[in-house]
């Protein structure tokens, strides 16, 4: 672990007992690494993973319930791991895009304004002080004060008055990443059955293999999700295998229903 996760690490811990002098001890040296910048690529790992484990898992469990063979259950949960993969990353690329293209013509709209309507765009900078509850002549210096420097003025402005905040990401990266997490954890559910089709002798127990593999990434995905979220650990974990679990069960179900309606 390196120092700077180290002393992330320690700082959370103090925030969360309420312990100042440790979170002091923490941020000293800090070169303003405390807060996490793990960065929402990790954030688009565990989505991506959480996604694919459950999405392939339940197409899984649903043909398996459907009593399919084997050959149908790597068709259809392959076809689904790469489709729904490619869709996810693609989705997540346009949608960072869109987002990003959206937060720089608002900052180019900003500078634009407090260039052409510097008295209306301080007056707005003055109300926004005004609602954090400075007041007099602080709020005169204040106003003044930020009204002189054009970035620190429109990065307050994006913040308060159109509550953006400014993303320094590749949008392609993000879709990678999804894409990588999504096929690469999502493919595990498949290694019971890919095995069953290539060893006959393990053929009868390649979803109870499945399932196990699959339970075991699922725990994985827990823990991985508390560097994100910052839960509980038990907690993450419960909650992503209760939800692939329950994904999985019902998709089974369905499956086993459907076939025995056409029978």
């Amino acid at each position: 672990m390196s120092d700077d996760e180290e002393k992330r690490k320690v700082a959370t811990a103090a925030f969360k007992i309420g312990d100042v002098e440790a979170s002091i001890l923490a941020h000293q040296h800090s070169n303003n690494a405390l807060h996490s910048r793990t960065g929402p690529y990790i954030g688009d790992f565990v989505f991506g993973a959480t996604d694919g484990i459950i999405t392939t898992f339940a197409v899984v469990s649903g043909v398996v319930g459907a009593g399919l063979n084997i050959e149908i259950i790597l068709i259809l949960g392959i076809a689904s791991l790469l489709a729904d993969g490619l869709s996810m990353a693609v989705g997540n690329f346009l949608g960072e895009r869109a987002e990003m293209k959206f937060n720089d013509d608002e900052r180019k709209r900003e500078y634009w304004e407090i260039e052409h309507l510097p008295e209306e765009e301080k007056k707005e900078i003055r109300e926004i002080l005004e609602s954090k509850g400075v007041t007099g002549d602080d709020l005169t210096e204040m106003t003044d004060m930020v009204c002189k420097y054009p970035d620190l003025w429109v990065d307050l402005m994006m913040a308060e008055e159109l509550q953006i905040t400014d993303k320094d990401s590749n949008p392609a990266l993000h879709g990678l990443v999804t894409f990588v997490a999504f096929v690469s954890i999502g493919f595990i559910p498949l290694i019971g059955h890919i095995l069953g089709y290539f060893y006959e002798g393990i053929k009868d127990n390649s979803f109870i293999m499945s399932i196990i593999l699959t339970l075991f990434a699922l725990i994985f995905v827990g823990i991985l999700r508390v560097k994100v979220t910052h839960e509980k650990m038990l907690l993450s974990i419960c909650e992503v295998t209760v939800l692939g679990g329950t994904a999985a069960a019902i998709s089974y179900f369905v499956g086993w229903w459907i076939k025995s309606l056409i029978s």
